[in-house]
């Protein structure tokens, strides 16, 4: 998994960057988010890849915590961003089992961010947590040859 989830995020380099930091989270606006279309990871996945150093270094303990404290939650990884969601939200989010070595498949979604931390570090990765998703359809990126 994890040669999977840093392979997207470094190879992702057409999906959207997700900025939000300025928005405000209470309105009533749901959020476009493109996320790879590979199958969700469990948030405990995601925090051991962290810990073990297989994701973003120098990650901000008290975001981590946070998570851990979020328990049976589902990922979906963007271009920066982790995108948690609950179960159920995660069933609609159609995901792909194929694996292709010419493309890669995202997943358009729109949602209401609950709330976004930051996990720090040079690339300053987005912690969202989401509710409420509806699925768009994906999208395939070639690569260039």
């Amino acid at each position: 998994m994890a040669g999977v989830l840093l392979g997207y995020l470094t190879y992702n380099e057409h999906a959207s960057n997700i900025n939000i930091q300025n928005q405000n989270l209470h309105t009533e606006n749901k959020t476009f988010i493109e996320v790879s279309s590979i199958s969700p990871y469990s948030l405990d996945e995601i925090i051991h890849e962290i810990k073990t150093r297989k994701g973003p270094a120098g990650y901000d303990s008290q975001t981590l915590s946070w998570m851990e404290s979020l328990k049976e939650k589902k990922v979906f990884i963007s271009n920066n961003s982790y995108v948690i969601m609950n179960d159920e939200d995660a069933s609609k989010v159609h995901h792909s089992t194929i694996d292709v070595t010419d493309a890669y498949i995202v997943e358009n979604i729109e949602c209401y961010i609950i709330e976004n931390r930051s996990l720090g570090d040079n690339r300053s990765y987005n912690v969202l947590l989401v509710k409420n998703v509806t699925d768009l359809g994906n999208k395939t990126y070639y690569y260039e040859v």
